[in-house]
């Protein structure tokens, strides 16, 4: 694969992470800006096992409370740590 291709594709994924966080953004939004979980969605932060138990909007940008089961923290969305699996699965489950 040429190096024009890999940029191509580097940059492709990650317009379509930005685009699926924009679509999980229109969900929260529809539902009135605020999504309690009614189960966790698990994810590793790192080397830490972490789960979501909110999405909501502030200030026009989607956040999720998460938690590793000592303190809960906000995470702005799209992050690094994330990948478009994970979008795509909290989609999955919020529609």
């Amino acid at each position: 694969m040429e190096t024009m291709d890999i940029k191509k594709a580097i940059e492709n994924y990650e317009n379509a992470k930005i685009e699926l966080a924009n679509a999980l953004k229109s969900v929260v939004e529809s539902k009135g800006g605020e999504i309690i979980l009614s189960e966790p969605y698990y994810f590793a932060y790192g080397d830490v096992e972490c789960h979501f138990t909110r999405l909501y909007i502030s200030d026009n940008h989607l956040y999720a409370d998460y938690s590793d089961d000592w303190v809960i923290d906000k995470m702005l969305l799209p992050h690094d740590y994330l990948n478009s699996n994970h979008i795509r699965n909290l989609l999955n489950r919020l529609i």
